[in-house]
């Protein structure tokens, strides 16, 4: 849920805003605003002044940091987003007059928060970050198998080798040496079991590096993004949980990174700092 007052992203079930400390408006467990101020509260024909309206300090409607969007209708009064029904017997007020009206489920581009969305350098810096985390990872997951495959090897072919490759030996030949690990490798089946080897390694730390991004993204953000104060949200500022997270780094990755990397780089052009897998999954990287 983002703050009405001061936009900043606070989980949807917090009381008070984790940056401001104002009281957050509650939501019902279908996402609706509880407690929606009626016409008289907000001040209709009453000659009140939006800055008096309960609910309504902060940013205006449409300004950075806004929350709250007004619905202008035919006959002058501001309807509710579709979906909310009136309770029986409510009769609309005669126009003019105006109601505010706290929708969470708008985009981010319409609740005004472009101010806290984040652009491309601060993310290239948290993806150098997790890469550098990344690789440690997918280092060790590659290092520690072909130590292992080497020692095997070497114990396997010992006297062969120490017989054609040892270069302190007398009569030691370079294509002696290359010719007796050619028949090694192809004929002792060697190369297929080293090439097995090789592509289960990739395929291994290629899951390893999409789980990373997956699971930190879906609780909230990467150590990278952590480290820049980032939080990627959706539309109404909740985590984007597993499903979501797991679409945006394998199918939205692939299609950002698909022509030269177009789709990362378009996060510096979007209005709303979107690259193609935010796109995809419905994202949003915002200040935390």
């Amino acid at each position: 849920m983002f703050c009405p007052s001061c936009g900043a992203v606070n989980e949807r079930d917090a009381e008070k805003c984790s940056k401001c400390g104002k009281p957050l408006p509650r939501l019902t467990p279908a996402g609706e605003l509880e407690n929606i101020p009626t016409p008289s509260a907000a001040g209709v024909n009453s000659g009140v002044s939006s800055e008096t309206i309960p609910g309504s300090a902060g940013p205006k409607a449409g300004s950075p940091g806004s929350q709250y969007s007004f619905t202008s209708q035919p006959d002058g009064y501001n309807l509710p987003y579709q979906g909310y029904t009136p309770p029986p017997g409510y009769v609309p007020p005669p126009p003019p007059g105006y109601a505010p009206y706290y929708n969470y489920s708008l985009p981010v581009d319409r609740v005004g928060v472009a101010q806290v969305e984040v652009g491309f350098w601060p993310r290239l810096g948290a993806y150098v970050i997790d890469n550098i985390i990344t690789s440690f990872i997918t280092g060790i997951v590659f290092i520690v198998p072909l130590i292992a495959y080497s020692a095997s090897f070497f114990s396997r072919h010992q006297t062969e080798l120490l017989q054609y490759c040892d270069n302190t030996a007398y009569g030691y030949s370079d294509t002696a040496c290359r010719q007796t690990l050619e028949n090694i490798l192809v004929k002792s089946g060697e190369l297929g079991g080293f090439v097995s080897i090789v592509v289960g390694l990739v395929f291994l730390a290629t899951v390893l590096t999409v789980l990373y991004y997956t699971i930190t993204t879906a609780r909230g953000a990467t150590v990278g993004k952590k480290v820049f104060g980032m939080r990627v949200v959706t539309a109404d500022g909740q985590n984007i949980g597993f499903g979501r997270s797991l679409l945006r780094h394998t199918v939205g990755y692939f299609v950002s990174g698909l022509v030269f990397g177009l789709g990362f780089l378009w996060i510096g052009f979007d209005p709303h700092k979107q690259g193609w897998h935010d796109k995809i999954a419905g994202t949003y990287v915002v200040r935390n």
